[in-house]
């Protein structure tokens, strides 16, 4: 079945979406009227005046004359799955009391699927429910609830309607609540009513009396079963970020025709076919909210051919950004290759790790979320944390997008990290493992070189190549051999590093690949000396952070290269931005945002001036301590 063209208001007081999202699709002029519209979900029935009272305010929702709404929690009422505040509407002693809310507007012959819960109140007696569909009177302003109308009635008089369809809900059991669906068909034009009216939906009980119907957790969505063979139908989609559905779109065939599927439980691998899109032009993808009702994707027999640029990740283990020269001529120790990198990118002056030891840090890197709120911030866990939400390690989306991930190849993560590498102990270059040379990649290499153990012990640093005498201490170190000892063995293993990015960036250009991959070089926490790393201070926090913009992808950097960037960013950051440089919307369920990519201006990065951090355990030492 087609969409009407007349169906164009969202449903349900649909809120403005998000920059990062409000593209999904750019598929064509019809929009639909609500298929990805979020649930009314408790809307008007979670404010009571005080807890255990009863208030018969109910936004969004019309009360009729004669009807009586509560919003309650008190002991009376089930748990249910959306918790214990419910809408319940009974009808006095001589009148059925309703109430409706528009939808939408009419067209002819479409077919709505209604769902609800349905629950008894123990100490009421259940007095029936009609689900109704009516079409007709004044439409609403842009914004305005239906509680404005409150006191009129739909059909007498007040707002003038025409019912168009009705059905009774089945009673629940004792004390019990039900999931349950009914279809509602708007039928064809009468009297009273044409398209583009007022479409209203509207709940009324059945009997009068000491009687009361629960609702909660309401929603319309049109039914589209298309015929066969499927009628292709261009839309154009839009997904409110608080409700509980979600589109998951991947694989997109750009130009082509892509089959739009439902699926009520994902674990069964059961999925409903809806419609087609065409024309496809942009991919977002998105993950669920809490309470996902029902999952949307976007299939296609013809992956799309993955056109981004490569991205090469290098992690420098436990490298503050004050022993760069690049960064500080006085502490620092000369890194020629890096200072290459910022020749022709970009100078990040204000980065951060959000936790100051490796494994929180590279597990926030990886989930772009704020580490202790998902609880990644202990130090190499006894379990690894679960991403909810069905949240995914920021490699695992540009996997789905088509690109080839490798890792090399540490892999301290406190968070489960499954099925987000084609290979997760690739080889130095593992680029070249791809499939083919016209397969993008996602490369990260971790250089172990300058990790604290270099400078354990005294035997470590008992013969540096770099002058002892020739280090600047920082005056918060005593100046004895021991310190300048460390400090020059230290210098050694971070030349190394630079060594180690210079035959990266060379088998880059060997492979002809250099003008098209983005190279982002990072320090993974603070440094080796005392005071350093582990702690939240500004040795412990502060990394380098470079990216070399390639040649042909130059307009994903938001400013021109050998410029350095003031604004604060952290790792929350780097995975969105990754995202961003491959063409992907990231999630809404991530904290960081993007500081590279298409869209990405100076002044938004240079406008963020706040970075959150901690350190809670690191190995036998607790800190539980807290940064901004």
């Amino acid at each position: 079945m087609s969409v009407p063209a007349g169906q164009t208001q969202p449903i349900m007081n649909q809120k403005p979406l998000p920059g990062c999202v409000a593209a999904l699709l750019a598929a064509g002029s019809v929009a639909h009227a609500g298929l990805f519209s979020p649930p009314i979900d408790n809307a008007g029935f979670e404010s009571p005046s005080a807890p255990g009272s009863f208030s018969t305010t109910v936004d969004m929702w019309a009360e009729e004359t004669g009807a009586f709404v509560q919003s309650e929690t008190s002991g009376n009422m089930i748990l249910t799955p959306y918790g214990t505040q419910w809408g319940g509407l009974s009808g006095g002693s001589s009148a059925r009391g309703a109430i409706y809310q528009q939808v939408g507007t009419y067209d002819e012959n479409v077919a709505y699927t209604v769902s609800f819960l349905v629950g008894d109140r123990p100490n009421k007696e259940f007095p029936g429910l009609e689900v109704q569909l009516w079409a007709g009177g004044p439409p609403l302003g842009e914004g305005e609830d239906a509680a404005t109308l409150s006191g009129t009635d739909l059909g007498a008089g007040g707002v003038g309607a025409v019912m168009l369809d009705s059905k009774t809900a089945a009673a629940p059991p004792l004390s019990a609540s039900v999931e349950q669906s009914i279809d509602l068909s708007t039928g064809v034009s009468g009297a009273g009513h044409t398209t583009g009216d007022a479409l209203w939906l509207r709940f009324v009980v059945q009997d009068s009396g000491d009687r009361q119907a629960l609702i909660d957790n309401v929603s319309i969505v049109p039914s589209l079963n298309p015929p066969e063979p499927p009628e292709p139908v261009s839309q154009t989609l839009g997904v409110d970020p608080a409700g509980d559905m979600f589109l998951q779109l991947t694989n997109l065939s750009s130009g082509g025709t892509n089959l739009v599927q439902q699926s009520d439980d994902m674990a069964s691998g059961s999925w409903k076919d809806l419609f087609t899109l065409t024309g496809i032009t942009q991919t977002d993808i998105l993950v669920p909210s809490e309470k996902p009702a029902s999952f949307f994707r976007v299939r296609t027999d013809s992956p799309a051919k993955v056109v981004g640029p490569n991205i090469l990740l290098i992690l420098a283990e436990d490298c503050s950004k004050h022993w760069y020269d690049l960064y500080d001529a006085t502490y620092g120790t000369a890194t020629p290759n890096v200072s290459s990198l910022a020749g022709s990118g970009l100078v990040f002056n204000n980065a951060f790790c959000n936790v100051a030891v490796c494994s929180a840090a590279r597990s926030t890197l990886l989930s772009g979320c704020d580490p202790n709120r998902i609880g990644v911030s202990w130090h190499r866990r006894t379990s690894r944390v679960q991403l909810s939400n069905g949240l995914l390690p920021f490699p695992a989306y540009l996997r789905k997008a088509g690109y080839h991930t490798t890792n090399s190849e540490k892999t301290d993560y406190n968070l489960e990290a499954v099925d987000i590498w084609d290979n997760v102990s690739a080889a130095e270059f593992g680029w070249r493992e791809r499939p083919s040379s016209e397969t993008p990649f996602l490369h990260v290499r971790t250089i172990y070189t300058s990790h604290e153990s270099s400078i354990r012990n005294a035997q470590d640093i008992a013969n540096p190549v770099t002058d002892p005498a020739s280090v600047n201490l920082y005056p918060v170190h005593p100046d004895t051999a021991t310190f300048r000892n460390t400090y020059a063995t230290y210098f050694d293993q971070i030349k190394s590093v630079d060594n180690d990015v210079g035959r990266l960036v060379n088998a880059l250009q060997a492979d002809g690949l250099l003008e098209d991959t983005f190279i982002i070089f990072a320090g993974d926490n603070g440094g080796t000396v005392a005071g350093s790393k582990g702690y939240i201070f500004n040795t412990g926090l502060h990394v380098p952070l470079v990216v070399r913009v390639p040649a042909n992808w130059a307009h994903l950097a938001p400013v021109s290269p050998n410029g350095r960037v003031d604004g604060f960013v952290s790792f929350e950051d780097i995975g969105p931005s990754i995202m961003r440089l491959a063409g992907l919307g990231h999630p809404k369920e991530m904290d960081g945002r993007p500081f590279l990519g298409d869209g990405v201006t100076l002044e938004q990065i240079n406008a963020e001036d706040t970075v959150f951090s901690a350190t809670d355990r690191f190995d036998e030492t607790y800190n539980v301590s807290r940064s901004v």
